[in-house]
């Protein structure tokens, strides 16, 4: 491990965010260093890798799209031989940077068994859509019975990982389904995972890249093999 160890890394996949990101970014610059903010563009040939050069932002990217997962996966693969913890906050400007210590507070006293570090959002009604309340609240229950413990958010992507035992878990599904999974199987693997209060900041028309029916099939899919995996394997 390197001189990072002590500091998580914020990891930011992106997937045509470029316009976001040009606000988001220095919002972020507001509260964490550079040196220590990554970007994984998903396979768009924007300006994104170019708006990050020009922040001393690093920026890997893939020459396709692959997926959110995919994304995360391969910002871990590179930072894990130099960070601890690395946070990991969508590009769209939902997830305020103010509620970065909240995770850095969480991190500095964890146990050592604890994987994962999760953003817990306020889904009471009016703080946030109406059909994403219940959405979050459905897969939140269904996720906390298959895990045995209780997640609040289960779709947050304001998180914290573990790397070196995030790398100790094998990963199937590379579409935003990957977190869930994340989620079970370090659970099977007896891991413990804790939360942290966020607040999200909805952006009407803002920019979406979820198909309703085909994610949720791929979700109740992707939940539903993986836990049937872990059974089998046990």
């Amino acid at each position: 491990m390197s001189q990072h160890k002590g500091t998580p890394a914020i990891l930011i996949p992106a997937y045509r965010a470029e316009k976001e990101l040009r606000t988001f970014i220095p919002q972020l610059l507001e509260f964490y260093p550079a040196q220590h903010i990554y970007v994984v563009n998903d396979g768009i040939t924007d300006a994104t890798q170019a708006l990050c050069s020009s922040l001393g932002i690093v920026c890997f990217s893939h020459t396709k799209n692959r997926g959110k997962g995919a994304a995360l996966r391969t910002g871990f693969f590179h930072l894990v031989h130099h960070y601890e913890w690395v946070i990991t906050m969508d590009a769209d400007g939902q997830h305020r940077p103010s509620d970065i210590p909240h995770f850095l507070y969480a991190i500095l006293h964890a146990p050592a068994h604890c994987a994962l570090i999760f953003g817990v959002r306020n889904m009471s009604f009016g703080q946030m859509p109406i059909l994403r309340m219940l959405s979050n609240k459905l897969t939140s229950l269904a996720l906390s019975l298959l895990c045995m413990r209780f997640i609040e958010d289960s779709q947050c992507g304001f998180r914290a990982y573990n790397l070196p035992v995030f790398m100790r878990i094998h990963t199937r599904f590379r579409k935003f389904e990957f977190e869930s999974e994340v989620l079970l199987r370090l659970r099977a693997a007896q891991y413990e995972v804790d939360s942290v209060p966020v607040k999200t900041v909805y952006i009407e028309d803002g920019p979406s890249h979820i198909s309703h029916l085909t994610d949720t099939l791929r979700w109740i899919f992707a939940v539903g093999s993986t836990k049937i995996s872990l059974l089998w394997n046990s």
